[in-house]
Order: C-alpha cells, then sequence, then structure tokens
C-alpha cells in the first residue's frame, strides 16, 4: 500500500510561501545508511530521494543541495563529499586544512559555508566552491567566548547560533561580518541554565524562515520567530531518523523536484551483533537497533545465502531476532546472513512485496559442524589378558578430545593432534569370550562440542 504520514500541523505566525520543502538528511542510531530526501512542512510528510551508506559518510553534520541537483555533505571530521542522486557514491571528495567541522550551509553566491574548530587554534569559516571544488579562508575567530554552529544567510545578512566555550555555556544568536578576523554582533542571548540553544542545530532557511530539529526533545520541526526569539513547533513529527535529522537545508531554486512517490518512512534499522559462529544445533541470537515502522508496519527477521539475490535465497523467517541450525533446510560450514525487514504486516509476517519493504545491513553467521568419530582395529580378535590397537578417525578441526569408556581402562579422556589416532584397548583378565565394547562418550573438536 502507498504509505503516507498524517501528521498534526501546528501554524506560525507568518505567511506560508509556496517554497514549502526543505531538505533533510539523517541516519536512524547511527546503524547502516544515511537517507536524503524532501521534507514538506505544510503537510509534515516526507520523500526520499536517495541513500548512503554510513561507512561512506560516518558523522554528517550538513547537507547542502545545489541547483544543479549535486549534494553537499559536510562531515564532523572535516570532510566534503559531492553526491550525483541517486548514487550513493561521491562524485568527488575534500578535506579541510582543519579536522573538525561543525555545520554548513549554502550561501547566495553558490558556495557552502562551514564552520570549523581547531585545538588551540580557534574557530574559523571556510567556504567550498562546488563549481571549481575549492576551499577558501573566510576568516578565523578566537575561541573566546563563542563556538559558531550552522551558519546562515537571512534576509541579506549572515548569521548563527552559538554556544558559549566556557560556563555558564551561554547560547546566543549572532550576526556574523564576514571579515578577517570575523566579528560578531549579539542578536538574542540564551543563558546557558534555560535554554540549551546547542539543541538547535543545524538549520535550513527557506522563503518562510528558519528551520531546526529540536535534537534535545522530539525530533519536532521548529521555526524560529525573529519578532519573538524563539523557536516555534512547524510540524510535530518525528523524521526517520533517531533523534533527528543531522542536515536540515533550504532548497535553492532550480533543485529538481521530490519524486513523484513519497511517504516510504519504514525503516529496518540495523544489526549490532558480530558476524558470529556456532556449532550446529546452538541458536544464533542477535541485536537489532534503530527500526522506524509506520502504522501497519512490522518487523522481521530473515536469513538468507546470497548477499547478491537478498529475498531470492531466503532460507528462514523469524518474528524474533533470533535463528535456529534447521539441518533440513541448512548446511554446516556454508555462510548465511541475516538481517531485519520491516514493511507491511500481512497476517503476522512482513510483506516482501511491499513498496517501502527495508531492508537492514547483514551479519554473517556459519554453524560449523560437530565433529564425529569412527573406531576401527587392524585385529577385532583380542585374547584374554591382551590388548589391540585401535584406530579413531576424526571429522572436524583439529585438536581433537576424545573421551571414551572400554572395560579394563573405564573412561580416558585423550587428545589428538591430527585427524586419525590409535589407543590401546585391552581386555580384562579372566573375562569370558564375547563381545570388547568401547564407546566414546564426548569429543571436542577446536570450535565445537558432541555429546
Amino acid at each position: 500500500m502507498k504509505k503516507s504520514i498524517s501528521i498534526l500541523l501546528f501554524l506560525l505566525s507568518g505567511h506560508w510561501a509556496a517554497a514549502q520543502y526543505i531538505y533533510v538528511g539523517g541516519a536512524i542510531a547511527y546503524t547502516t545508511e544515511y537517507k536524503f530526501g524532501y521534507f514538506n512542512y505544510e503537510t509534515c510528510t516526507y520523500c526520499l530521494d536517495f541513500t548512503v551508506p554510513i561507512t561512506t559518510i560516518p558523522s554528517m553534520v550538513s547537507v547542502s543541495p545545489l541547483p544543479n541537483g549535486n549534494v553537499v555533505v559536510v562531515e564532523g571530521d572535516g570532510k566534503i563529499s559531492v553526491f550525483d542522486p541517486p548514487s550513493a557514491t561521491p562524485i568527488f571528495t575534500i578535506n579541510l586544512p582543519v579536522s573538525t567541522s561543525v555545520g554548513g550551509s549554502l550561501g547566495p553566491d553558490g558556495k557552502i559555508y562551514i564552520t570549523t574548530v581547531a585545538a588551540g587554534v580557534g574557530g574559523a569559516i571556510y567556504t567550498f566552491d562546488p563549481m571549481t571544488n575549492s576551499v577558501m579562508l573566510v576568516g578565523t575567530y578566537p575561541l573566546t567566548p563563542w563556538i559558531l554552529k550552522s551558519p546562515f544567510f537571512w534576509n541579506g545578512e549572515w548569521y548563527a547560533f552559538a554556544n558559549e566555550v566556557t560556563p555558564p555555556n551561554d547560547g546566543a544568536l549572532l550576526k556574523i561580518n564576514m571579515s578577517n578576523p570575523l566579528t560578531f554582533d549579539t542578536i538574542y542571548l540564551y543563558p546557558g541554565n534555560t535554554n540549551d540553544i546547542g539543541c538547535y542545530s543545524p538549520y535550513g532557511v527557506t522563503p518562510d524562515g528558519i528551520f531546526s530539529n529540536a535534537s534535545c526533545t522530539t525530533g519536532d520541526l521548529l521555526q524560529f520567530d525573529f519578532p519573538g526569539n524563539e523557536f516555534e513547533v512547524a510540524c510535530a513529527v518525528t523524521y526517520p531518523f533517531s533523534p533527528s535529522a543531522q542536515g536540515i537545508s533550504g532548497i535553492p531554486a532550480g533543485f529538481p523536484p521530490p519524486p513523484a512517490i513519497c511517504g516510504c518512512l519504514t525503516e529496518a534499522g540495523g544489526i549490532t551483533t558480530p558476524n558470529t559462529f556456532l556449532c550446529a544445533g546452538a541458536a544464533f541470537d542477535f541485536t537489532d537497533i534503530g527500526s522506524f515502522l509506520e502504522s501497519g508496519d512490522m518487523l522481521g527477521y530473515i536469513l538468507f545465502s546470497n548477499p547478491a539475490d537478498t529475498l531470492g535465497s531466503i532460507v528462514a523467517t523469524s518474528n524474533t531476532p533470533s535463528f535456529a541450525f534447521n539441518s533440513t533446510t541448512m548446511l554446516a560450514g556454508v555462510t548465511y546472513y541475516a538481517a531485519t525487514v520491516a514493511g507491511n504486516n500481512m497476517n503476522g509476517n512482513v510483506d516482501l512485496n511491499d513498496p517501502c519493504l527495508d531492508i537492514s545491513n547483514a551479519v554473517q553467521v556459519l554453524w560449523r559442524p560437530l565433529p564425529t568419530v569412527t573406531f576401527s582395529a587392524a585385529n577385532p580378535n583380542v585374547c584374554i589378558n591382551a590388548c589391540t590397537t585401535v584406530t579413531a578417525t576424526f571429522t572436524g578441526t583439529a585438536p581433537f578430545t576424545l573421551t571414551y569408556t572400554s572395560p579394563a581402562s573405564g573412561t580416558v579422556t585423550q587428545t589428538f593432534s591430527g585427524n586419525t589416532g590409535t589407543f590401546q584397548v585391552c581386555s580384562l583378565p579372566g573375562s569370558p569370550p564375547g563381545s570388547l565394547v568401547v564407546q566414546a562418550t564426548e569429543l571436542v573438536d577446536a570450535f565445537c562440542n558432541c555429546n
């Protein structure tokens, strides 16, 4: 079914213009991938544009769409990546001269303005020019008293929210003089003990105003009211990111429109359990986090054999994060893959044909075969008060520790370094003619125990 969000919209003072979209990006609990897309702040609905593995951009602080349809992502470690959606591979990357970025936004000159800090040096603003793929210093400032958050251009002036470096860690709205050194005019001051302005970052600017996520509270979309000197709720909504979007930006003129089909917020989250090796018969229990389910959705779990054909190679499904080894459908020694899957609830199972179906990262699991042993004797006939040599042949991974019983020796435990080994079996004095039983009671190889 087509998915949508129906959420109460709080109208703010001021006029809602036709440019009703902002561009947002974020990841659920920083698990598997970043999602980028359009958020309609009139209807409080989301349209997915493209996704990028979190390993590609592990610390995003801002996202800026460009008029040509490309998207610029600034990372917290000072790396800048340019994407051409829907491709998840950057078409260009560059590093800033400093290692810590705080935020960034698109300026009226088409450049990305990026705030940075450097320990023992201070703060600085750089520009990234996507036309020339070059970085230039705008200006520096000492880290007293402020650390700038994302800069933004509004009504012909540059602004930034900021946090004080030292206690009481006040917040402020600053107007920036883009000079070197940078100078600031304080527009509003927020006492640190009552308003942590650091919660309101990053930001997006549209003709309707300045927007932010309340990352310290609910993830609602907020709009800043300049005359009222406060943020107000624009959409009481939690994005498909947790706890909030890590990047918000206004959409420039000429940027491609949202896709025709919108509203797929379903998110399978991710598996945090590492690749696992088990013995056949043991259950694989794993941990998953960060799922986001719409009304009518459910979360399920799949075990599959081919990562190139996930849905076509499913060998088991579950409604709990656990899989048992099934010898009728699975093979020991073969690598399988476990993942979470989220989609419409169809009779208690996830509908794998749901157009909004989402599949998490996969973790490998391999069940090792249990070791085996067989006994043989070159001469199975043993005289009374005599001994014979028994050969043990093992399957599994050496070394092997075998526990066995025999009439004369009782219970014996012996370790063998290879896949074959021998031991002596003797008959008891005075024992009558008949069978002499040698029985294995326990076998342990390098990985597994067989009783």
